[in-house]
């Protein structure tokens, strides 16, 4: 998206980009002279070998820019220092498979559906038309938008890859054809989207995928990514002492990275720690921290589909504090703000 001289009023909001390859090339690029522009709510589903999601160098023309809440595979903003500007950092979600919000933007994004044969099938089939992203489930959520097939003789499923015979249960779900909602199934695991005709012939798979982690209500394991930084929820030095503060840092699969979200609300390592919001602490700036597992509501946490997560007892966000995003950055409790430093997803 690309903009040039001063628009004073103008948004650009709920877009979807795909198809940007690697190379010298851009997400956004508000060139020189752009000023009194907002940008916001914006997925840029591009190659991470880009020069940038979002080229913002200061030449001495650009300012009064407001860039937030953007979505991407990776962190790539050229320059965060305009006058009188905000930009901040991508919403990162590394494998292409987004939150809640920016899915939300995407299902919404392109061509309204009287228009919708505009686009032949031979570029886009009518199940990537359907689910056009690939999104995850947050606990709770038991349904995902999609776009409606638009032929009230055809069904529509989610179910695993590779499926010939379509029967509802634990890992099918079936809408009807005219359909803008679809049930998540029950179990855990990755499902592809399906369109099956009135003669029962199936269409091939989406490429996007719906990845629950749910298990049904059964407990949740995996990484935990700040949306912000792109780092997992660390605790320092792989340290099983009751007090450790957990942080920041890059991701690598360790045992000391991997949280299992159980149905109790427990965040749990190491089998036996849970992550703990210090003395039962309840005000900003409140260290997190593992203790031994003991049931207590300063060990419970929602994991919201917004994208936050907060504590039972105490209503604020995890934070990584100051807005930081760099290895070794601290995890605490703070009021929920909206901010990119208190976005975070559950990745199996």
């Amino acid at each position: 998206i690309y903009t040039l001289g001063s628009q004073p009023g103008t948004t650009i909001t709920n877009n979807y980009l795909q198809g940007v390859p690697a190379g010298h090339k851009y997400g956004l690029h508000p060139d020189e002279g752009s000023a009194y522009i907002t940008f916001r709510d914006n997925v840029l589903s591009v190659d991470k070998n880009v020069t940038w999601l979002i080229n913002s160098d200061d030449f001495g023309r650009k300012h009064d820019l407001s860039i937030t809440q953007t979505y991407g595979p990776i962190n790539k903003v050229s320059n965060k220092n305009l006058p009188n500007s905000t930009i901040q950092d991508i919403l990162v979600s590394s494998d292409y498979v987004w939150p809640s919000q920016a899915y939300s933007i995407a299902v919404n994004s392109g061509l309204e559906d009287a228009y919708r044969n505009i686009i032949p099938q031979s570029n886009l089939s009518l199940p990537d038309y359907v689910l056009p992203a690939s999104t995850f489930v947050a606990a709770g959520v038991t349904s995902v938008p999609i776009r409606s097939a638009g032929d009230a003789s055809k069904t529509v499923w989610l179910a695993p890859s590779g499926t010939t015979s379509f029967t509802a249960g634990s890992t099918m779900t079936r809408a009807g054809g005219t359909a803008t909602s679809i049930a998540v199934p029950a179990s855990a695991g990755d499902y592809r989207l399906f369109v099956v005709d009135a003669q029962g012939n199936r269409s091939a798979e989406s490429k996007s995928l719906v990845r629950q982690g749910n298990g049904g209500g059964s407990a949740q394991q995996g990484s935990i990514v700040g949306g912000q930084s792109g780092r997992c929820v660390d605790v320092t030095g792989a340290s099983q002492t009751n007090g450790t503060q957990a942080q920041l840092y890059d991701c690598n699969g360790q045992t000391n990275q991997r949280w299992t979200y159980t149905s109790g609300k427990q965040l749990q390592v190491f089998g036996s720690k849970c992550l703990d919001a210090y003395n039962q602490g309840t005000s900003n700036g409140t260290q997190v921290i593992i203790w031994d597992c003991n049931g207590q509501t300063n060990q419970q946490w929602n994991v919201n589909s917004n994208g936050t997560i907060t504590g039972v007892q105490s209503g604020l966000c995890l934070d990584a504090n100051g807005g930081g995003t760099a290895n070794g950055t601290k995890l605490i409790l703070w009021t929920c703000n909206g901010g990119a430093n208190q976005q975070w997803s559950l990745r199996s």
